[in-house]
């Protein structure tokens, strides 16, 4: 898979209001958010993204793409895809 084609993984679910990201901290994954779900759904629809190297996101051998800044750079370039419903 190339750089170009990399996506992390997103999980968006129903809910009510408009979408809220939701993002794992270090060494998690989008499992760290199943009990607040149908909590989350009542106000927004719950986006859930895995970061690199993460849950089901790829781990990409080119160590720059990790790297964050004001919002991380996969966040920023579109690299999650938030009209996937599981991908």
């Amino acid at each position: 898979m190339s750089a170009d084609t990399e996506k992390l993984h997103t999980v968006v679910h129903d809910g009510n209001g408009p979408p809220g990201l939701i993002v794992h901290g270090a060494l998690g994954s989008r499992s760290y958010w199943d009990d607040n779900i149908a909590a989350l759904a009542e106000v927004c629809q719950p986006v859930v993204i895995e970061l690199w190297g993460h849950g089901r996101s790829p781990s990409p051998a080119d160590t720059n793409r990790y790297r964050g800044g004001p919002l991380p750079a996969p966040l920023a370039d579109g690299a999650a895809d938030p009209g996937c419903r599981d991908c």
